[in-house]
């Protein structure tokens, strides 16, 4: 999202250059290109539109200051609503405590869940505050974190030129599993997701849904402590879901733990342990299930605070 911003607004700020105060004019049409970025990045409409209102009227008319061109005034003050618009203020995501632990993240589309998530796996960096895998920094120390961990994007980005089984070895090779190892779990999963003869195809071949198992083995071919996942139980049948279902909580049981975001929030409700909710890039309520939806369903906690202006 962000370099599709800088790259949309890098021509505008051009021709903002000479001006002593930012007009409606020159705004606006800054303002479009933000849009338009923000909405190509999947942000949820209401957001783009509240978003760019604030920065317009925060610009307009704003004498530029004296160690800053109007471009780069421009740019302070979409940084500023940026970061209040992904969170403000540092919250705390906790996601620590007694073993097994699953932990779901819900939220409106655009509210953050894959800022966040992305956040987590060190894909994107952050100013403020600090993520910690197992007690270690993600920003600094990310190869130490990302070795304990798996990430399963929403939607799954492979090789489409390698084959199913040369993209699974080719994980296992950057996590040295040994080829015993690798072997067993690659027939146990694939005979579990019934793929297993179409490990040979490329991927180019793949089906969505194929494509989504095949990412499930590979975040688990190498045994981690933590499996991030977004969206994860999208494009899968039924029986597949289960399957995945059953895994995240073996992995738990030995002694892992899942953070994943989803829609579905009747499946999260049985299957978590804690529940965070964020809304317009901020924490607006997270702890233990049952705490957290009380006597009511998570549906109906979840529909409340969305309703909440």
């Amino acid at each position: 999202m962000f370099e599709n911003l800088s790259d949309r607004l890098e021509g505008v700020f051009k021709k903002l250059r000479g001006h002593g105060k930012l007009s409606e004019e020159n705004i606006a049409e800054a303002m479009a290109e933000v849009r338009k970025a923000l909405l190509e990045a999947d942000v949820n409409f209401k957001v783009a539109k509240s978003f760019v209102a604030r920065v317009a009227e925060k610009a307009v008319g704003r004498d530029v200051s004296k160690s800053l061109s109007p471009g780069q005034q421009v740019v302070k003050i979409v940084h500023d609503e940026l970061v209040e618009l992904l969170g403000g203020v540092t919250k705390q995501i906790e996601l620590d405590g007694r073993q097994p632990v699953t932990i779901m993240m819900a939220g409106l589309q655009g509210a953050g869940k894959t800022t966040t998530i992305k956040a987590c796996t060190g894909i994107l960096n952050f100013e403020e505050g600090d993520i910690l895998i197992d007690g270690v920094s993600i920003k600094e120390k990310p190869l130490e974190c990302k070795k304990q961990m798996a990430y399963i994007p929403d939607n799954p980005d492979m090789y489409d030129f390698m084959t199913g089984i040369g993209y699974l070895n080719f994980i296992a090779d950057i996590f040295d599993v040994p080829e015993e190892v690798r072997d067993e779990l690659i027939d146990k999963y694939a005979d579990a997701f019934e793929i297993k003869d179409n490990l040979g195809q490329l991927i180019s071949e793949y089906s969505h849904g194929m494509k989504q198992k095949l990412a499930i083995i590979s975040a688990w071919i190498h045994e981690p402590k933590l499996v991030i996942m977004d969206e994860p139980f999208v494009g899968l049948d039924p029986k597949a879901s289960h399957i995945l279902k059953q895994m995240m909580r073996k992995m738990c049981d030995d002694g892992g733990a899942i953070f994943f975001s989803t829609h579905v929030l009747e499946v999260a409700e049985k299957l978590c342990d804690k529940v965070a909710i964020i809304k317009g890039g901020r924490l607006v309520k997270a702890g233990i299930m049952e705490q957290v939806k009380g006597d009511e369903s998570l549906e109906s906690v979840f529909l409340d605070l969305e309703g909440e202006s």
